[in-house]
C-alpha cells in the first residue's frame, strides 16, 4: 500500500487531515478479515484472496471518509446538483 501526500496537499489538507486518514485506514485494516471459503477443495477455509469488513465499519469508514472529503473538495467550482439533475 502506497501513499502520497501530494493529492492530499493540493486539496489544502494538513497534518490533522493525514492523522484522520491515517485513523480510517486503520479502522478497516484492523476490522477485516478473510473469507471463508465456499465450494471446491479448500472449503471452509481461510481465503487468502478474498476479504470481508463487517458492513458496520464499512459504513463507519465511509462516513468518515465523506466527511472528509466534504471539507476538500476536489472541484469547488463545479455545481454538482446541475449537473446530477442533467442526469436525470
Amino acid at each position: 500500500l502506497r501513499l502520497g501526500t501530494a493529492a492530499t496537499t493540493t486539496l489544502g489538507m494538513g497534518a490533522a487531515e493525514m492523522k484522520e486518514i491515517a485513523a480510517i485506514l486503520y479502522l478497516v485494516l484492523s476490522n477485516i478479515k478473510p473469507a471463508i471459503i465456499a465450494e471446491g477443495k479448500n472449503q471452509g477455509q481461510a481465503s487468502k484472496a478474498n476479504y470481508v469488513l463487517d458492513p458496520a465499519v464499512q459504513a463507519q469508514a465511509q462516513a468518515r471518509a465523506h466527511a472528509l472529503l466534504g471539507r476538500f473538495v476536489l472541484y469547488p467550482e463545479l455545481d454538482l446538483d446541475f449537473l446530477l439533475a442533467g442526469i436525470k
